[in-house]
């Protein structure tokens, strides 16, 4: 009867245990964009639990040949921020046709156990978590 109350109480415990999320507003996606277009640059931190969001950086990746997009925005987030962050870039006339995806990489903290078991002593772990969002760029209208 004790293991099973006990199952239940874990089990209710872990659900509980959420980790901060990012949404991204802009830019959605398999939207389309054309060079020259001003492309804005959307996204949300969610508080949602014991994993924090400390910082992000936002990168801007051509798939075709897993090339960073040089002078694109970085639009970075601190804790201390508010937690939306906006921006826009001008996409250049001379970028290649196809499909891109804007990244954005967040620096989390959460508790984990020092011996890796679940068990105490506890510390901060740290680790890099990302959401993307993928569209595509035309330079003809």
């Amino acid at each position: 009867m004790y293991s099973c109350l006990t199952s239940t109480v874990l089990v209710f415990l872990f659900s509980l245990v959420k980790a901060d999320q990012i949404n991204i507003v802009q830019p959605s996606s398999s939207s389309v964009y054309h060079a020259n277009d001003k492309l804005s640059i959307d996204y949300n931190i969610h508080s949602m639990g014991m994993t924090r969001i400390w910082s992000t950086s936002v990168t801007l990746t051509y798939i075709d040949s897993n090339q960073t997009i040089e002078g694109f925005p970085r639009l970075p987030y601190k804790s201390s921020d508010e937690k939306k962050v906006n921006g826009t870039w001008t996409i250049p006339s001379n970028i290649s046709n196809g499909t891109y995806y804007l990244s954005v990489a967040a620096n989390v903290t959460y508790p984990c156990s020092e011996s890796h078991n679940g068990k105490p002593p506890y510390k901060q772990c740290k680790d890099t978590v990302y959401q993307r969002s993928t569209f595509t760029i035309l330079n003809s209208v």
